[in-house]
């Protein structure tokens, strides 16, 4: 193993039509954390794949008229990066609602990425506009709060880590 053992690693899956502009089976499928072992790696591995056929994904799979014997699925395993003591996100490079293509969208919160896609706690949500970005301009132009819940009173980002961020997307978008 490269990185020694007590590696614990995050099994994740995906499927070709999670992200549809008229659906979103984002969570549908299983994916599972801190799975540590050869052993528990494949045993996990074939739960992600048979998690395609649970009752809740087949019932969401019917109810928007798709065929689930035509979705590809894919498992992937990633190392586990500590966010305990910091915080997790996703950086878009449109806005995700609407498709508008002119603003960066980042979402970040305290401790694991899973606690927001369970809707357990509400990122920041920062949107920042990709012409002014190119004139120097980094501060965030919008800060939402979903659900009306009240926003921490500081970013869980700073501007290095916004900035970090933005030249990741920007070298990924050239």
């Amino acid at each position: 193993m490269e990185y020694g053992p007590g590696l614990t690693v995050a099994i994740r899956s995906s499927a070709t039509a999670e992200d549809l502009p008229t659906a979103s089976f984002s969570g549908q499928h299983d994916n599972y954390l801190n799975i540590e072992g050869e052993t528990q790696v494949l045993d996990t591995v074939r739960r992600c794949f048979a998690s395609l056929f649970t009752d809740r994904a087949i019932r969401y799979w019917i109810n928007n008229g798709f065929d689930h014997f035509k979705i590809s699925k894919s498992v992937g395993n990633m190392k586990m990066v500590r966010s305990d003591p910091a915080s997790s996100g996703v950086v878009f490079s449109i806005d995700t609602e609407s498709g508008f293509p002119d603003v960066v969208f980042i979402t970040g919160a305290y401790g694991l990425g899973a606690n927001v896609a369970q809707g357990a706690v509400d990122p920041d949500e920062l949107y920042m506009f990709k012409p002014t970005l190119k004139l120097g301009h980094r501060r965030p132009s919008r800060r939402a709060s979903r659900r009306g819940i009240p926003s921490m009173p500081q970013f869980q980002l700073d501007p290095a880590q916004i900035n970090d961020l933005l030249a990741y997307l920007n070298s990924i978008q050239e």
